[in-house]
């Protein structure tokens, strides 16, 4: 199995519909880079809107994938009016998939991630063999509608939630292809020269 590494996204977004959202992220393409500047929102007694990443370059993906995982990095909040803030477990938000088709994953991993705090953080979710409840191709991953968002909810005081930074890692396993070489020769029963070269059979 092979990996891409964490990857930053190429296009960032503030304002993502989900359902029952309210604010919209500033400066979401400080997501783009881990730096110490940030995404960042204020929510009171409702939840954000989408804080989404897509337009990943994945070219290098090819075959099966195996798994899908994020990080959302440096992560945390402040707080104006005491109150809880918490990964929101409504439909679609916490922290979902964006699929090719530019829909909402169907798998929330809000259960992945802590809470946030005063201090920053970094959680990852999903992994190499998490696919999320979603049936993923090489091809659905190199779109530039894919990619993935999060959000938060607020109990009803004043907090502000910022993001630094929002990666994604995909996990695949290469097609095997071989191929022969010296197709006019005759193998018979017995050859002991016959190998595998790289992806030669010789």
């Amino acid at each position: 199995m092979a990996d891409t590494g964490f990857v930053f996204p190429g296009t960032a977004v503030g304002n993502r519909a989900v359902s029952g959202g309210g604010p919209s992220w500033s400066d979401p393409d400080n997501i783009k880079v881990d730096d110490t500047s940030d995404a960042t929102t204020t929510v009171a007694g409702t939840r954000t809107l989408g804080l989404a990443a897509t337009n990943f370059d994945f070219s290098s993906v090819s075959g099966t994938i195996d798994g899908i995982e994020v990080q959302v990095g440096d992560y945390s909040r402040t707080e104006s009016v005491p109150g809880d803030l918490i990964w929101t477990v409504a439909v679609a938000g916490g922290c979902n998939l964006i699929l090719a088709d530019d829909s909402d994953g169907s798998e929330n991993k809000e259960d992945e991630f802590l809470i946030p705090t005063g201090s920053d953080q970094t959680d990852q979710g999903g992994g190499a063999s998490d696919l999320w409840g979603e049936t993923i191709s090489d091809t659905d991953v190199k779109d530039v509608d894919w990619g993935f968002f999060i959000s938060w909810e607020s109990s009803g005081g004043g907090q502000t939630p910022q993001v630094d930074f929002m990666q994604m890692k995909v996990y695949f396993t290469n097609p095997v292809t071989i191929t022969s070489v010296n197709a006019g020769s005759a193998w018979t029963d017995g050859d002991t020269d016959i190998a595998i070269v790289g992806t030669n059979l010789v």
